[in-house]
């Protein structure tokens, strides 16, 4: 066990050990956030090893921790954390707590930090030393980091120590909209620091497909299910910043709306394709299976306000007709007695 006597000793004594580390190792190769490095000339490495390694704590390489786990290279500590480009507001999400030393340097640059450790006797000893140094926006857990911490979810910042073949769904699921996960990818032979970017939905454009209005409807819910403006019926589109700029017909000429981004955008172009009528109704011809609409399958990110109970095939539909002009459409409706 770490006393604070001993902690404030030793982090005076290894004071330049940790400058010649920050120097010489993670800035000389390319690590500029001053914030990263101010935190990581502060944070006392050496306290998160085995005492007969302190000495060796600030040497560029990894150290074993137990349990055949390591305390990561000091530069790897600092790109990964550089790469989530924090502002000190976020809350962050750890997986592999190992010695507790990366949780230490997020907990000096992040509002929360959340880390989970599968290792139970690492998990009790990080949890130790950063209790006895004061990281008091630090909480550990002991459980399977894939799964992440869907209690706490979502983070705005995810940092995962050990590295796999591909960015864990769950991990992906629990990152908010603009959120930022950095971790190893590839196998054990070959791995690189990948940066992923969960991005904003920016605009949804829909395109009129029939005579129907299936597609304005359609336009319509999105927008309420994502809570966002919908512009309908545009002939033209400009891009601003942070707005759009929409152009469409009206009764008394042409009208321009100023939508404020991320919107649904309903445009007014049809698809070159033939019209088919089908009586007595005007519908579209073609037969398709009944289509559930979530966020999900349209790309967009957001709390659903409704769920599915089912889905059913449409019941079967005749064949239309094809018919030249409204005269021949109405002649058509009156022969069967619907007008």
């Amino acid at each position: 066990m770490i006393g604070r006597q001993d902690a404030e000793a030793g982090s005076q004594r290894f004071a330049r050990d940790r400058d010649r580390m920050v120097e010489e190792q993670v800035a000389a190769r390319g690590v500029s956030d001053p914030r990263v490095l101010a935190t990581m000339r502060r944070v006392p490495r050496h306290l998160f090893v085995d005492e007969a390694l302190r000495d060796r704590a600030y040497g560029d390489h990894p150290l074993p921790i137990g349990d055949g786990q390591t305390i990561s290279q000091p530069f790897i500590v600092g790109r990964m954390t550089e790469l989530l480009a924090l502002t000190g507001r976020e809350k962050v999400l750890e997986i592999g707590t190992g010695s507790g030393y990366q949780a230490a340097v997020l907990s000096e640059l992040a509002a929360r930090v959340c880390t989970i450790e599968r290792i139970p006797r690492l998990a009790t000893r990080a949890r130790q030393v950063l209790e006895t140094l004061g990281y008091n926006n630090v909480w550990v857990r002991t459980a399977n980091g894939t799964l992440g911490w869907p209690d706490e979810a979502p983070f705005e910042r995810i940092l995962v120590a050990a590295g796999g073949p591909s960015v864990p769904p769950p991990l992906f699921d629990q990152l908010v909209e603009g959120g930022r996960m950095v971790m190893p990818v590839g196998d054990a032979t070959s791995q690189v620091l990948k940066l992923v970017e969960k991005e904003k939905p920016f605009l949804v454009i829909l395109g009129k497909q029939a005579i129907d209005d299936d597609n304005n409807q359609t336009g319509q819910m999105l927008a309420a299910l994502w809570n966002r403006p919908q512009a309908t019926f545009a002939s033209k589109l400009e891009l601003g910043d942070g707005t759009a700029r929409v152009t469409r017909e009206v009764d008394a000429g042409l009208e321009t709306l100023d939508v404020d981004l991320p919107a649904v955008i309903t445009t007014d172009l049809r698809l070159n394709e033939p019209r088919f009528v089908k009586l007595p109704e005007i519908m579209k011809a073609k037969t398709k299976p009944l289509e559930t609409i979530t966020l999900a399958s349209l790309g967009v990110g957001g709390v659903p306000r409704v769920k599915t109970s089912k889905t059913e095939p449409p019941p079967g539909r005749q064949r239309g007709i094809m018919v030249k002009d409204a005269a021949e459409l109405f002649a058509e409706l009156h022969k069967r007695s619907l007008v």
